[in-house]
């Protein structure tokens, strides 16, 4: 599945068609919003490669042979008015029920995919103290569930279960108490900060860092709106952002909008001299570009200057539905900023929350807000461990826990 973004539907089509040829099968289509409006007015996302009808239950292999039946339907010019409103008509249901069908099947896969893999996680081999406790291989199931790295499992499940039920002595914890002991190791391992620092006299300058479509320039109106409108003192946005087309005119909109200051600067230096220009407001928001593999490989000028900056509170924004193994690797390559904070968006877009743990008691950084949808001001709330903990231990009782601890 990819998605394909032009100016008309008709040209993002002929684009999927292009790449992927004439089997491409149209998956969903809609107006771009948001960061991808830049990238076009429309988007669709397309499909191929599709399994051969062999392959498929008997439910599928209906849907193959309605596809087949679609390509033969006749084209608009060949319909007649009468046609319009009888066979036209059925046509046109009959291929929006064939592509909901599709979505269907495709999304039955993915969830049977994502079973077996849960399986064969759950069933790798558990260290002999966790297997010979129902408890703990429920705990360590749920989160192996939800992609939590094995070792750090094993390590908050170890310390859970050494933790003392009370203050007469340390005894190993079970049941009930077990689960509250892990959901406190967990609270005690993550830390929090959304206050963006404090300061009675200078500007809170805050920077948001992050690959390409991790939702900055989103986040940093939601922040705005939050932190800066409320504020007695004048609020600033700077976008150094310049490698993409029109990523600074969304945020101008955004600015104006909110009746904030907006300024686009080009340089490190021009940077510099419009921090110290703004140093007697209240809040400074700095958007940056979103670098590729290839541009932070030797290390960048804007890299350099805000790594030296401790004055500057440095964001590094990562989607919440990336895999574990890419978050690692783009977490490693954005070291070079030195971001002080983490910062998850896309947090509604994924059901498995195990990579934003690991990556927040990896870095050792405080997690300072969740992007949960795409809605400004309101998809964003402060991080806190009852969020968190809601989100990995999914099971009712877990949840009822959590929500005790906390």
């Amino acid at each position: 599945m990819k998605s394909y973004f032009a100016n008309s539907f008709q040209a993002a089509m002929g684009a999927a068609r292009q790449e992927m040829g004439p089997d491409a099968v149209l998956v969903t289509s809609r107006p771009t919003s948001g960061e991808t409006r830049s990238l076009g007015g429309y988007e669709v996302v397309c499909a191929s490669g599709l399994p051969k009808p062999e392959d498929y239950s008997q439910s599928a292999r209906d849907i193959t042979v309605a596809r087949a039946e679609n390509r033969t339907s006749p084209s608009p010019e060949s319909i007649t008015s009468s046609g319009r409103s009888g066979s036209g008509l059925n046509n046109l249901a009959s291929r929006e029920g064939t592509l909901d069908a599709i979505l269907t099947e495709m999304q039955e896969l993915r969830r049977q995919l994502r079973s077996s893999q849960q399986a064969n996680w759950r069933s790798s081999e558990q260290p002999r103290w966790i297997a010979s406790s129902p408890e703990l291989r429920n705990l360590y199931g749920e989160l192996m569930d939800a992609e939590v790295d094995p070792d750090l499992a094993q390590q908050l499940l170890g310390t859970a279960i050494r933790e003392p039920e009370d203050s007469t002595g340390a005894t190993e914890q079970q049941g009930p108490g077990l689960l509250t002991a892990l959901t406190r190791q967990i609270r005690t391992s993550v830390r929090l900060d959304s206050g963006l620092g404090g300061s009675s006299t200078g500007a809170r300058v805050v920077a948001l860092i992050g690959p390409p479509g991790a939702g900055k320039t989103a986040t940093i109106a939601k922040i705005a709106v939050q932190f800066g409108l409320p504020s007695r003192r004048p609020t600033v946005i700077l976008s150094v952002d310049t490698l993409r087309v029109g990523a600074s005119e969304q945020l101008r909109t955004y600015a104006s909008i909110m009746g904030l200051r907006f300024e686009v600067i080009e340089t490190s230096r021009g940077l510099d001299q419009a921090l110290e220009e703004h140093r007697g407001k209240g809040l400074i928001l700095v958007d940056t570009p979103g670098f590729a593999f290839r541009d932070l490989e030797g290390g960048c000028e804007l890299a350099g200057f805000l790594a030296q900056r401790n004055d500057i509170q440095k964001h590094l924004v990562l989607p919440g539905s990336m895999r574990c193994s890419d978050m690692n690797r783009m977490s490693a390559a954005y070291e070079i900023f030195a971001p002080s904070h983490l910062i998850f968006t896309r947090m509604d877009e994924t059901e498995t929350f195990g990579p934003v743990l690991n990556e927040a008691i990896g870095s050792g950084r405080p997690l300072s807000f969740f992007g949960t949808g795409q809605h400004v001001p309101e998809d964003l709330e402060s991080a806190n461990h009852a969020g968190l903990l809601n989100r990995l231990l999914r099971s009712q009782a877990s949840l009822r826990t959590a929500a005790a601890a906390a």
